[in-house]
């Protein structure tokens, strides 16, 4: 329930719940979806994080921490300061103050500008929010369980301003927004080898976690959850868990902390999803269509390598012509394929399907045919 003295959410126990111990591989709790959300996937301009930025690092040889990164942080700086600039003196001036961020970027001066900003509004570390180094640090089970908590109250207060009245939050929705810049970076082999592995293993996840969140409420049970001893997260990042069929039970072990935690529990419920592979798919068709040669893994064993044009890649190398591959089965090759499309920000299955669509039925005219008669309708309805 909603106790409105504390301005929070309360869960009030029956005395028959279950002790839930949560954990996962990063060991940061989840962000929250903005109570209220801008899509400013085609309004915002990026300032250093920009289409042309990312074309002119080398393909096949770019770092994400090295070549990526810095761009980011940046771009997420001028979004946050950009945002408390608005809220402070209006959207002119904020777009006066981005002009000057144009000019100071371009003459290596952006970071003189953002410690001006500072004073008025605090300095603000990408880093920090993105990686939260201090959960990693957390020496022992009750500190790090303060720390979980911390974070996820301070994500949970931010949420509920609404993106536009929440600096932070809308720093952290530039993964979202600038999401073609980031696969113009990634996608099809962009990424040296060593660095596509670390952003597979660590960095995606990060990044999910900063913008596809649950709702708000969420944040707010979570956090009610644990105040009232129902929900406990003793174990640290990424534990060890073992199976003891002497005893029907699971034992759960710390992996990260300087003092070690351990205990054994009853049940265990997944909730993490594996990549897609063509080696282990319980689809019938995907697996004749593997052990054809007609279709291959994807980067680090993901998904279905596929070309721009959508059609796999052999084992023998050759592109399969008349096959098109779209959606989750090619995350590997391309980036984030795991969404509903929507509209205005999602669009690119969108445009996917479309070109696959047309490449199929192009080849016996029935889109030119569909296109004539349409344009003869409209000339009729005219």
């Amino acid at each position: 329930q909603f106790d409105a003295q504390v301005g929070r959410r309360r869960y009030l126990p029956s005395g028959r719940e279950p002790r839930i111990l949560m954990f996962s591989r990063n060991g940061l709790p989840f962000c929250c979806r903005p109570a209220v959300s801008m899509d400013a996937t085609d309004s915002y301009r990026p300032v250093a994080f920009t289409a042309d930025a990312v074309a002119a690092l080398p393909r096949g040889g770019i770092d994400f921490m090295h070549d990526l990164w810095p761009l980011l942080r940046t771009e997420m700086k001028v979004a946050y300061y950009l945002t408390h600039v608005a809220m402070a003196d209006g959207a002119a001036s904020a777009e006066r103050r981005r002009v000057d961020m144009v000019d100071a970027w371009r003459q290596g001066a952006l970071d003189k500008l953002f410690n001006a900003l500072a004073v008025h509004y605090g300095r603000f570390d990408p880093d920090a929010q993105v990686f939260v180094p201090e959960i990693a640090q957390a020496e022992n089970s009750a500190r790090y369980q303060q720390t979980v908590y911390r974070v996820l109250g301070q994500d949970v207060a931010e949420s509920a301003k609404g993106e536009e009245r929440s600096p932070l939050k809308f720093s952290l929705e530039l993964f979202r927004v600038l999401r073609d810049n980031l696969r113009l970076a990634i996608d099809f082999g962009g990424l040296s080898a060593a660095s596509a592995t670390d952003f597979r293993r660590r960095i995606a996840s990060l990044i999910t976690r900063a913008v596809v969140g649950p709702p708000l409420r969420r944040g707010e049970e979570m956090l009610a959850l644990i105040e009232a001893g129902v929900v406990r997260m003793p174990f640290g990042p990424s534990p060890r868990v073992s199976y003891d069929a002497t005893i029907g039970r699971w034992r759960v072990a710390s992996t990260q902390l300087q003092t070690p935690f351990a205990c054994e529990v009853d049940a265990m419920v997944l909730g993490y999803l594996e990549q897609p592979g063509v080696d282990r798919s319980a689809s019938p068709l995907l697996s004749r269509l593997h052990a054809a040669g007609r279709v291959r893994a994807g980067a680090g064993g993901s998904g279905v390598n596929v070309n721009r044009d959508g059609h796999p890649i052999a084992a023998s190398g050759d592109v399969e012509p008349r096959l098109w591959v779209l959606g989750p089965l090619t995350e590997g090759t391309k980036y984030f394929n795991h969404y509903v499309p929507s509209p205005k920000s999602r669009f690119n299955a969108f445009r996917e399907a479309d070109r696959c669509a047309r490449a199929i039925l192009g080849s016996s005219g029935i889109v030119e045919k569909t296109i004539s008669e349409s344009r003869a309708a409209s000339v009729i309805d005219g």
